[in-house]
């Protein structure tokens, strides 16, 4: 079975200020499906972590599916949050008792969604690029205020309208070659980009400067102020993210297995550039991203970016260019709209296009117990490039999970796994859920427990089982007031009467709605978890709250402590 190559639909990633807009878990979710380097990587993990999408379990998205009309109302409702009317009348003969009948009847009624005018909503019908763009542009109520540039997009078409607010809010920027191809079925990572994308739409930035009362201009000073008070300096407000100056490429044809190098030249007047990303595109749609680095040398980002030996030949383009500042500020800028940079790619071997597949897959024994390492042993082949990694998951009796990669073994040519078990293990029928595999062309495939294989197996304990979560006791901050560029110290008081607490997870929020999060760490001495936060020393003025506190116990039970529910700590930020 060939695996699924999937055309951008949109864009990759925002393009103005990261300011969230809603409340974000502290969790850091992560899908087993999504390529990190893969341009929806950041969209998808994002709002999972705000609780807006999720997949089908045991950290699989659902990569490539196709999106259904439910799990689009699904995860608008998630992020609009309406509230839920008990009395809401169903006006479609397809909804009732499904999964999101909830959600669906919520955005009916506010308009957002509605069915096929002959009594259906299609719940699980998909979606394509037209329809998706006509139920964000209500969602989010875009305006547009000029016709949509798109070439495959009429005029007087029945989307025209919401094509051209998705473009005009640079929500999506087509899938090339100036084509917006509105009958296309959108995927569920697509999706996640176009939600991503809403949601963190802003205004851009004036670049004009405001008038102050007396009429004259404000300006950003050039150096720091001396402060009136105690003569001290203070840093400018960087309310700007970093320009691009220029984009090249080391040379015009690359060949497959070589490396791209791709030079940014940037600037930022007031905080400096921090981070440069770039991502390409081939010829059929497959896409890679890297972190850049900056050569002192030469004052430019350079991205080097390898090419798999299995490369499609074709025409390349360097798509996105994503630039932050130390304020944390980031923009991105488009191939095709802010520039243009073109390279071949020559290949002149066999290409890998399908997905390594399961031969078979084994346990080492039948009976486990609470505390002993689960081994799984898989065989799995690619003809082509080869396999290049395997994860495996287990689902417990009372659906606890727990993934890890595995390692090949030359010698019985088996990727092994080892699953350690906590010695606080729910006993019962524990079953292999899911094998995923990479080639070395970066193809990926998911096989199935229960569908594809099935691998049971027993846990006996005979210990206490530990099934609740770590309980939050204390939570408090240093001091009450700080200045940009110092660091916050929050100290937590929390306990597992069974397991023990084994992490905690810090998060802030500043007064513009900006975040951070940091890992805690255990002082003996105090029995406290201490999260020393770094404020930029750009960081703008205002209150703060600790938003979120999670806990993890050693039982792998977790919860998300929230701020304004269950504790208030207040500080304020002062410029330095």
């Amino acid at each position: 079975m060939k695996f699924k190559q999937t055309v951008l639909a949109g864009s990759i990633m925002l393009a103005t200020t990261l300011t969230p807009m809603i409340d974000a878990q502290a969790e850091n979710k992560k899908f087993n499906d999504v390529p990190q380097d893969h341009w929806s990587f950041n969209a998808i993990t994002d709002l999972a972590n705000k609780n807006i999408v999720a997949g089908y379990g045991n950290g699989i998205f659902g990569f490539g599916d196709n999106i259904t009309r439910g799990q689009v109302a699904r995860m608008i409702y998630n992020y609009l949050k309406p509230a839920d009317d008990p009395n809401v009348k169903n006006p479609f003969t397809d909804v009732k008792g499904h999964m999101f009948e909830k959600e669906i009847l919520s955005l009916s009624k506010a308009g957002i969604m509605s069915g096929y005018g002959d009594g259906n909503f299609g719940p699980d019908n998909i979606l394509t690029r037209e329809q998706l763009a006509a139920v964000l542009t209500r969602a989010f109520n875009l305006k547009a205020t000029a016709t949509t540039t798109f070439k495959d997009v009429e005029k007087n078409y029945w989307a025209t309208n919401a094509i051209s607010a998705l473009q005009e809010n640079k929500i999506a920027a087509g899938t090339g070659n100036n084509m917006f191809e509105p009958k296309m079925v959108v995927t569920r990572e697509q999706y996640a980009q176009f939600l991503y994308n809403a949601i963190n739409m802003k205004e851009k930035p004036t670049t004009e400067p405001e008038k102050n009362k007396n009429g004259g201009a404000i300006t950003e000073p050039d150096k720091p102020e001396k402060d009136k008070n105690d003569g001290t300096t203070t840093n400018p407000v960087d309310l700007l993210p970093p320009t691009l100056k220029k984009v090249e490429v080391e040379k015009q044809t690359y060949k497959a297995g070589e490396t791209v190098q791709v030079s940014i030249e940037a600037e930022d007047d007031v905080s400096g550039v921090s981070y440069a990303y770039v991502a390409i595109k081939g010829a059929t749609g497959e896409e890679k991203e890297v972190a850049a680095t900056y050569n002192e040398k030469s004052n430019k980002w350079i991205a080097d970016i390898p090419l798999s030996s299995y490369a499609n030949p074709g025409e390349y383009v360097v798509k996105t260019v994503l630039l932050y500042d130390n304020a944390n500020h980031a923009k991105v800028y488009w191939g095709g709209q802010d520039f243009n940079v073109h390279f071949k790619v020559e290949n002149n071997t066999v290409a890998d296009q399908s997905p390594p597949t399961l031969k078979k897959i084994e346990i080492e024994k039948q009976t486990y117990k609470a505390g002993e390492t689960v081994q799984v042993s898989i065989e799995a082949e690619d003809d082509v490039s080869g396999v290049s990694y395997a994860y495996v998951a287990i689902k417990g009796a009372t659906g606890e999970e727990k993934e890890v990669a595995a390692t090949y073994n030359e010698k019985s040519n088996k990727w092994i796994a080892d699953i350690p078990l906590s010695s606080y293990a729910n006993p019962g029928e524990y079953v292999v859920k899911t094998v995923l595999l990479y080639d070395n062309a970066n193809h990926a495939k998911v096989y199935w427990g229960g569908q594809d294989f099935n691998i049971h197996f027993k846990v006996e304990n005979d210990r206490v089982v530990d099934q609740l979560p770590p309980t939050l006791k204390n939570i408090g901050v240093e001091k009450q007031i700080y200045k940009a560029g110092e660091t916050v110290q929050v100290s937590i008081e929390a306990e597992d009467d069974v397991s023990g607490v084994s992490y905690a997870y810090v998060a802030i929020k500043g007064a513009t709605g900006e975040e951070k999060e940091v890992a805690a760490t255990y002082n003996e001495k105090s029995n406290k978890w201490i999260a020393d936060i770094p404020l930029s020393s750009y960081a703008n003025p205002g209150e703060y709250v600790v938003k979120t506190v999670l806990l993890y116990d050693n039982a792998n039970h977790a919860k998300v402590y929230w701020g304004g529910k269950d504790f208030n700590v207040f500080f304020n930020v002062i410029k330095s």
